[in-house]
This record gives structure tokens, C-alpha cells and sequence, in this order.
């Protein structure tokens, strides 16, 4: 995964220009400046951590890694876990516990600390995405195309069945079911984008009729958003059996996060917002530079309060994405 570092004097001020805009992104309402500036870390993960807090991923100017803890009434708490891995696929399941990926390899998360999960299926291979919904359930893809899943809390993984020679490129997991997001042939820059879908009490993975090439699901329930390569966005209500087309875009988005079965933000060059489950969309806010705001995960702990993280920044938001503000670190 190819990782951009600045030299450390570099020092560019960036004007990032946020607009609000109504759905299909057309006309002007109010134009609102937000100033940037390129920082000393790298940031590769976000994720909620509580009805209250995010927590961040990164590394800083030793490319030593660092998380960051963003709470709605808190400063900003940065720690360094003494160590240079790439962390990614963060899901917490309770409030200092969870799962990620840590170098390829996944770890679990326990008072804020990583720790090695053993007995993995496939082990020799490289694990490329994993999402937990709960404590006990979750999913891993590794880099052959393999799928498995767990009930337990990572003690035990059942292998599914899935297509061979397929590229994955995420897995989605929900409460009735998991679905991997591929290509094939796995070698090929334009390959097919391949999406297989099966129980999560199941054994295997069948092919499903769409090309979605990025899915997104709610926290809890089986509400999701979808993708494809034209563009359309699609919605699911019953764990992403069926789907129906709900908008089309101007372009993929970076990043889609749902909070219920109304309230939804994506981003691309900007933050959009959806209050009827992503059929209609007004936009926000625009960051001018993609030089800038690049990579770019988004959470939101309500309808109010979230962050941004981008390569080299973060942001923030306490007026549900209207106006953004650059979190400042020591």
C-alpha cells in the first residue's frame, strides 16, 4: 500500500473552499472559507469508538505509529504504540476493544492496546480487509480471494467457500450476512468487479447480479448503501439481498457513513448529506485541494458531531457537516 510523506519542512497554507448546495450538487446557498495546514503525521484510519469518541490511526515525522483520541468535550489525546506498522480495517465493538489490521495481520484491540489474535485460517497469507459488527462477530479477506468469519470472538474462524481467482478488494459484514467485493481476473488493471454474497451462518459465497465496487452498511441492522462503476447508488433494507437504485452520482465517493436509515454523509471533494436514506443529497461543505484532502475517512459519534481524516489533517464538525474546523495536535 503506497504511503506519501512530506519532508517536514514543508509548510503550504491551503485555502479550502466550503459551499452549501442543494441535491444534484447544483446550486450555490453560501460559500464559507476554512484555512489547512500540512502537519508533521499521516493518518491511515478513523473509527468511532463511542457515542461519544473517535479514534484515529497515523504515523508521525519518525513514521513511528500513533493513534489519536477525538471526544466531543476532550482535547485531543495522542499516544505512540512503538511501533512502524500500517493499521487499517479499525472496528471497535465495545469502548476500548475491538479488532484491526496492523501490518496485515489482525490484532485485537483491549484497553487501547494491540494484541496478536492466533489460530487464524490461512495464516501464511496476508489479510487485506476485516470488518466486526459486535464482539463476537466479524469477517477477514485475505490476499488469495479467501473469506472466513467468526462467532466468537475471533477464538474460531469457519472458511467460506468463494470464487476462485478473484482480487478482493473488502468484505462487508451485517447482521444476517457477508459479501465480498472483488475483481477477476485478479491480475488485470480493468478486470470484472465481482461481488458474492452468503450467510453469516453459511459456508459459501454465491455471485451476486451486481458490479458494486464499494458497499458500506450501518453499525447495527442491515441497512447499506452501494456503488457501482457507473456510478448509481444503490440501497438495501434487508442485508443486501436486494437492492434498489436510489441516486446517481457525479462521481464514486471516497467515503459513505450511515448513521441510522435516514441520516448519511459522503464525501467526495466535499461533505453531502441525506436525511431520507441516501435518495436525495444536499452539499455542505467543499475542500478545494484533493492535494490536501486526500484518502478520506469520515465518522460520525451523532447527528452533529464528527471528524474527517485525511492524509495529513483532521477536521471536525459540531453542526452536522455544515462547517468544519482543522484539529489542531501537539
Amino acid at each position: 500500500m503506497l504511503k506519501l510523506k512530506l519532508p517536514l519542512s514543508t509548510n503550504h497554507r491551503i485555502a479550502c473552499l466550503t459551499s452549501f448546495f442543494v441535491v444534484h450538487f447544483g446550486v450555490l446557498l453560501l460559500p464559507l472559507t476554512v484555512e489547512a495546514q500540512i502537519g508533521k503525521y499521516t493518518f491511515s484510519s478513523i473509527a468511532k469508538r463511542s457515542a461519544e469518541c473517535a479514534l484515529v490511526f497515523g504515523e508521525d515525522e519518525n513514521r513511528e505509529t500513533i493513534s489519536i483520541d477525538l471526544c466531543k468535550t476532550e482535547e485531543p489525546k495522542l499516544k505512540n504504540l512503538n511501533s512502524s506498522a500500517y493499521v487499517s480495517s479499525v472496528n471497535f465493538t465495545g469502548l476500548d476493544s475491538g479488532f484491526a489490521l496492523f501490518g496485515g495481520q489482525l490484532l485485537r484491540i483491549e484497553n487501547n492496546r494491540l494484541k496478536n489474535v492466533k489460530g487464524l485460517p490461512l495464516d501464511e497469507d496476508e489479510i487485506v480487509f476485516s470488518q466486526f459488527i459486535d464482539p463476537d462477530r466479524g469477517c477477514i479477506s485475505y490476499s488469495n480471494g479467501g473469506v472466513a468469519c467468526t462467532k466468537n470472538g475471533a477464538v474460531t474462524f469457519q472458511t467460506f467457500e468463494t470464487l476462485s481467482d478473484v482480487r478482493p478488494w473488502n468484505v462487508s459484514v451485517n447482521d444476517r450476512a457477508v459479501i465480498l467485493v472483488g475483481q477477476t481476473p485478479p491480475n488485470e488493471l480493468n478486470g470484472k468487479v465481482v461481488n458474492q454474497i452468503g450467510s453469516l451462518d453459511g459456508k459459501k459465497l454465491s455471485l451476486m447480479p451486481q458490479e458494486f465496487k464499494q458497499i458500506w452498511f450501518s453499525e447495527r441492522g442491515c441497512y447499506g448503501l452501494a456503488v457501482n462503476q457507473a456510478n448509481q447508488l444503490s440501497a438495501t433494507s434487508d442485508c443486501g439481498f436486494i437492492w434498489n437504485d436510489m441516486a446517481k452520482l457525479d462521481s464514486r465517493p471516497d467515503e459513505i457513513f450511515i448513521l441510522d436509515e435516514l441520516n448519511i454523509w459522503l464525501f467526495k471533494d466535499g461533505v453531502f448529506h441525506s436525511k431520507d436514506g441516501g435518495r436525495n443529497w444536499r452539499k455542505l461543505a467543499t475542500f478545494a485541494s484533493n492535494e490536501i484532502v486526500e484518502k478520506n475517512d469520515m465518522v460520525f459519534v451523532d447527528s452533529k458531531h464528527g471528524w474527517i481524516a485525511s492524509l495529513f489533517r483532521l477536521f471536525e464538525t459540531k453542526d452536522g457537516g455544515a462547517t468544519w474546523k482543522e484539529v489542531k495536535l501537539p
